[in-house]
């Protein structure tokens, strides 16, 4: 497979150029057209599991070395805080209608890879992920609150479930409910009343 021949030493040990972040950045950029996924399953299936770890490659990154490299300048401004524009919903959806097409999953998939757990939940405040578009996203948060922002009482209880994913034309009632335990902070989500996933 010609990864291990990239990859490897003529004594099967692993090129100290493609290890660690800069290494995998670098195996992209040269062979795969900065396609970090794609190298990342081929590696996977090239090695042993034991030489794979050894790569020391971070996360799955949703996206290519230049997604990647820009991460610190989409999320820090000139002075090293995190960027007004990009904290919180409203920052997720701005960064994913930005890099991502809207896709919510792949943003949220970017920034875990690159940054650790707390740094989604206590810096940029995002919460978890939204398995969906930006569009889904606003048409779920618009549908399920009035404009002075209380939760529609249609919505409510478990009928209000069932009208919910009826109306949001999801098809799948887990899928609705992932996504809007997601949207909701707990105590939100608690006072719809939806009790546990269908």
């Amino acid at each position: 497979m010609e990864l291990l021949h990239l990859i490897k030493n003529g004594n099967g040990s692993l090129k100290n150029e493609y290890v660690n972040r800069e290494g995998w950045l670098k195996i992209a950029d040269s062979h795969y057209f900065g396609q970090m996924s794609l190298v990342r399953s081929y590696a996977q299936k090239a090695l042993s599991p034991g030489e794979f770890a050894q790569l020391g490659w971070p996360p799955f990154f949703p996206g290519t070395t230049k997604d990647y490299r820009e991460i610190p300048s989409r999320i820090f401004d000139e002075q090293g805080e995190v960027k007004a524009e990009i904290r919180e919903k409203e920052g997720y959806v701005r960064y994913a209608e930005m890099y991502t097409n809207g896709n919510m999953g792949t943003a949220h998939g970017q920034i875990s890879s690159y940054f650790d757990v707390d740094f989604i939940i206590y810096q940029l405040q995002w919460g978890n992920q939204f398995s969906g578009s930006t569009t889904e996203f606003t048409e779920y948060e618009a549908k399920l609150f009035t404009k002075r922002g209380n939760l529609r009482k249609r919505y409510m209880g478990k009928r209000g479930y069932l009208r919910f994913t009826r109306d949001v034309q999801a098809g799948s009632m887990a899928t609705v409910y992932m996504r809007v335990t997601t949207l909701l902070d707990t105590d939100t989500f608690q006072r719809l009343g939806w009790g546990n996933q269908q």
